[in-house]
């Protein structure tokens, strides 16, 4: 059986579990069969209505699960890299993310959401979690598995979610 015509199986017996009202789980081990198997499903879900056509895109934060090493070497960092913090700092409260905007030998510069500027030291890395932006086509039907503490906006870590408009992240954002 050539690959193409095994994603179509996998998915078609995803869906087809789904239709029957029985609950499926599909268990890749690369993040590329990931996503070729996602693709295939959610063509498989359009089709079968279980999944809409109206998608939209929404930017997520992909964590890269460094060390506390990894983060003290400010020469990893890049421009548009992510900050995302789980312990409050002078300047960050929990929950709160910023963008570095440069790395300098001895500090990161970062900008908040709401605009302002802030440095970060090498001293800091306890208390974030780096990552990258990535975007995520979402559409109604979809379950979405919400991860992060959000608790003034009822997102809570690990907390199921089926999309039901074509904005599906707006009580998380």
């Amino acid at each position: 059986m050539r690959r193409r015509d095994a994603l179509r199986a996998l998915a078609s017996h995803y869906v087809a579990s789904l239709k029957a009202g029985k609950s499926a789980l599909i268990v890749s081990p690369t993040w590329r069969e990931i996503e070729e198997v996602t693709g295939e499903v959610r063509v498989q879900l359009r089709d079968a209505s279980l999944l809409g056509t109206a998608a939209s895109t929404v930017t997520a934060h992909e964590d890269l699960k460094w060390t506390r090493a990894q983060k003290r070497d400010l020469r990893n960092y890049r421009a548009d890299m992510i900050l995302t913090f789980h312990k409050p700092t002078a300047d960050f409260r929990r929950g709160e993310w910023g963008k570095v905007t440069a790395g300098l030998p001895d500090r990161l510069l970062v900008q908040k959401t709401n605009g302002t500027r802030v440095q970060v030291t090498r001293k800091q890395p306890a208390c974030f979690e780096v990552g990258t932006e990535v975007q995520l086509e979402v559409a109604p039907g979809e379950r979405l598995l919400i991860r992060g503490n959000r608790p003034e906006r009822s997102c809570l870590t690990d907390r199921w979610s089926r999309c039901a408009q074509s904005s599906p992240m707006a009580a998380c954002s």
